[in-house]
């Protein structure tokens, strides 16, 4: 943890990670990558996060920590090692799911825990003992509807034919009205302020008549940000800018 403090910190990325120098992060300066994450060596309950090149704080909310590990805001108790939380004697080969998080099982190998971890958009599901899409999990084969996207991207939907799940998007930049089940053009009330598990990290969504406010999906939960002084948040184009969007008034 010295270490970590006094000399790196670990963005990382879909395909890998990258290795900066600690005194390099300040809120409002230049970043490199897009979506990159680092934890904040003084508070483990915020993170600095990477969005239009600046650098922003983002803060877990409900007591989680952030875990460099997963680049994810966390219960305390998820830190700790597998075999911690799994007993794998006489179990081996044995899948056990997270009590606390879907997307997260332990396989039980030599009378140890490995904990594995489920793609993007999927879960553990513990009857056919595998990853399975969250859609998937939505639509039954009786099902034949459109609905909104169970991730909370208010850009895209759902559409469920006898079990199969098919994700969309709403073309022009539109938003999906789960009253009218139809694209439409102005943000809907439902999008505002959103709650729940997300899984699609760096994701942002605006937040309804806020001009500097926006919903950042930190990879498990919806967490809402503010873009820093004399920046607003740009509804089209998902980012933090200097310009005022148009139908924003600036207090």
């Amino acid at each position: 943890m010295t270490l970590a403090i006094h000399y790196l910190l670990a963005f990382f990325l879909l395909g890998g990670y990258q290795i900066i120098p600690t005194n390099a992060l300040k809120v409002g300066d230049k970043c490199v990558t897009n979506g990159a994450l680092a934890p904040n060596p003084e508070n483990e309950s915020q993170f600095f996060y990477c969005m239009d090149r600046i650098i922003y704080l983002g803060n877990c909310i409900n007591g989680r920590i952030f875990d460099e590990r997963t680049g994810q805001c966390v219960n305390p108790s998820d830190i700790g090692g597998a075999e911690e939380k799994v007993e794998c004697f006489g179990r081996d080969y044995e899948t056990i799911p997270d009590s606390e998080n879907d997307s997260i099982y332990y396989l039980c190998a030599n009378n140890k825990a490995t904990l594995m971890r489920c793609a993007v958009d999927t879960y553990y599901n513990t009857n056919r003992g595998r990853c399975m899409s969250r859609a998937s999990s939505i639509c039954s084969v009786e099902i034949t509807a459109v609905l909104p996207d169970p991730n909370g991207n208010c850009q895209k939907f759902l559409v469920c034919l006898q079990g199969d799940a098919l994700m969309q998007t709403c073309p022009d930049g539109g938003y999906f009205n789960p009253e009218t089940t139809m694209c439409e053009q102005r943000i809907v009330g439902s999008c505002s302020a959103l709650t729940g598990k997300c899984s699609d990290t760096g994701r942002t969504q605006p937040i309804q008549n806020d001009c500097y406010a926006f919903n950042y999906c930190d990879g498990h939960t919806w967490l809402t940000m503010t873009c820093p002084i004399g920046y607003y948040y740009n509804p089209t184009s998902l980012y933090c800018e200097p310009t005022l969007p148009k139908g924003c008034k600036a207090n």
